[in-house]
């Protein structure tokens, strides 16, 4: 399932995906690892699409979205997180260390 709104969506507008993901995101900062889980399938495979996409093999992909929800919990945790469009930060987090893991190798 991809965490992307709608084209017809408005911008700024909030669909019951980008509720459930804020929600989800809100339970993990309280510490709910249940929540962190329900995060992880609703956006890993887009995740994993974003980091395959920007690294060079497999392996480097996988981990790079093994870092970028290591990140997510880290910073779900400190209250360091975005209000809206959830689904399109954890893709970020997931491009940004699959880039810097092909700039490494």
């Amino acid at each position: 399932m991809s965490a992307l709104a709608p084209v017809d969506q408005a911008p700024g507008a909030s669909t019951e995906q980008d509720l459930l993901l804020g929600s989800l995101l809100d339970a993990c900062a309280r510490g709910n690892t249940s929540a962190m889980a329900a995060l992880f399938d609703q956006t890993a495979c887009a995740a994993l699409q974003v980091a395959r996409c920007a690294s060079a093999d497999e392996h480097a992909a996988e981990q790079a979205v093994h870092d970028a929800y290591v990140e997510v919990w880290r910073r779900a945790a400190s209250g360091r997180v975005p209000r809206h469009d959830v689904g399109l930060w954890v893709l970020s987090l997931a491009h940004r260390h699959a880039t810097r893991g092909a700039v490494a190798a």
